[in-house]
């Protein structure tokens, strides 16, 4: 009957891994990425949490009406629960919500086309960030 033989793996300790210069080249690799400011289209870059949080509720708003195929009224609705009151929607360039006041200190847009009934629609989300 043949011998079944195991073979114990083990890690050199001594060697290590990684090189400390492999190591300490990646912590400040992410150390750099972190550090930056996040862009996205048109070159522009996000300067707060906040305004980034902002386009990412919008961005999760216009995907799930895309899907869906919601109405204005629910959209409303959708938008004063998600993001509260102080956003304005367009649809085909034709406001059907704004509420957004002189207070501000930027505000984030971002549009989708949607298809409903047959032809598509352009609609626009903007959020006044603080």
């Amino acid at each position: 009957m043949p011998e079944l033989i195991i073979h114990k793996a083990s890690l050199n300790f001594q060697k290590g891994l990684f090189s400390f210069e492999a190591g300490v080249s990646f912590v400040v690799l992410i150390l750099m990425i972190a550090g930056t400011a996040t862009e996205y289209r048109g070159g522009r870059t996000m300067d707060s949490g906040a305004e980034m949080f902002a386009s990412q509720k919008i961005s999760d708003l216009l995907t799930v009406w895309a899907v869906e195929g919601t109405r204005d009224n629910e959209m409303i609705s959708d938008a004063n629960f998600f993001i509260g009151n102080t956003h304005e929607i367009e649809i085909e360039e034709k406001k059907i919500f704004s509420s957004i006041g002189t207070k501000r200190s930027g505000i984030v847009s971002m549009e989708i086309i949607i298809v409903r009934g047959g032809r598509p629609e352009k609609v626009r989300v903007s959020v006044a960030v603080q």
